[in-house]
């Protein structure tokens, strides 16, 4: 059975800017569609072409297949959450929403409130 967890911040919400920049530093993870993603060197601005960078495919080492399995929207990332991904410490997707949370300061936290301490 699958329930929803979520990539969210205590003190407000992920900007679209280190959204990218985490999933970009994320072994095994990918922005759907593989856009192109640059820098507006004057402003800074993080510019995207094709694809959709604000779904996430994870990869899945055993056969090699990339699945879309994280969703980003409105400052959080939402993913489906399985009792077998909880309890096992290399799966692919807990350890792409394990990298992906560190790196913007984020906890990973249920539809409940439950705060998962990976």
């Amino acid at each position: 059975m699958a329930y929803a967890l979520h990539i969210t911040k205590e003190n407000g919400d992920i900007s679209f800017p280190d959204w990218v920049e985490a999933v970009l530093k994320t072994q095994g993870a990918n922005l759907e569609g593989q856009p192109t993603v640059g820098r507006n060197p004057k402003t800074g601005e993080i510019i995207t072409v094709g694809g959709n960078p604000n779904n996430v495919s994870v990869q899945f080492p055993e056969n090699e297949e990339w699945q879309t399995c994280i969703f980003f929207n409105d400052g959080i990332a939402s993913f489906n959450g399985t009792s077998s991904m909880i309890d096992d410490e290399k799966d692919p997707v807990r350890l792409v929403v394990k990298s992906i949370a560190n790196f913007v300061g984020a906890k990973i936290v249920g539809d409940e409130g439950e705060v998962y301490d990976w």
